[in-house]
């Protein structure tokens, strides 16, 4: 091709002429005075060959392009389960002490695994807090909570693993942890 001429039709002569070794001299002569109408007398069968790979090549592009439909798959699997975070506050104090726990939802999308589920705390020291939401049916765009919370009492020191698990349908469908240091107070005796 000449220097400075890149247009669709001498790109895509240069193409066809450059699959086709059987053009010889000829046709890579053609390709470089880059006109449309001298390449247009190549065969109509390495045209057709020609436009197949760029429609491959566009079928291939749209597959890496994010938001573009994947070669068989649905959209339920393409779906992203969010990830169950928790932090616990204050992380050490001293007995009796009052816990804030704080569970988070991140990334993912809003699926009807997560809607509405069962909270299951476990504190560690025998006791056990379940949450229950009474939630309208699911419907496809709605969204989902994405944080929980819970307070608990602490009358003992100890380390205390502090677990959640969501629930749906009887089913844990994401669990997490976090843990709390619980130091002696001035009224606890052993």
């Amino acid at each position: 091709m000449s220097q400075g001429r890149f247009n669709a039709p001498s790109i895509l002569s240069y193409l066809m002429v450059r699959g086709r070794r059987s053009e010889g001299r000829m046709g890579r002569a053609l390709v470089r005075t880059g006109t449309w109408a001298r390449a247009a007398r190549m065969s109509w069968k390495m045209l057709l060959i020609t436009l197949s790979i760029g429609v491959m090549g566009l079928f291939a592009a749209a597959l890496l392009l994010p938001g573009t439909a994947s070669a068989g798959g649905d959209a339920k699997a393409k779906r992203k389960k969010p990830k169950l975070e928790m932090r616990a506050l204050p992380r050490i104090g001293i007995a009796p002490v009052e816990v804030l726990a704080i569970a988070s939802l991140v990334d993912g999308d809003d699926t009807e695994e997560f809607y509405c589920p069962e909270l299951e705390w476990e504190w560690d020291d025998d006791a056990t807090s379940i949450q229950e939401i009474d939630c309208p049916a699911f419907e496809p765009g709605m969204k989902i909570e994405r944080r929980f919370t819970a307070r608990h009492l602490y009358s003992r020191q100890g380390s205390y693993s502090i677990q959640l698990r969501l629930k749906n349908g009887g089913r844990t469908v994401a669990s997490t942890s976090a843990e709390v240091d619980v130091r002696r107070g001035l009224g606890e005796f052993d």
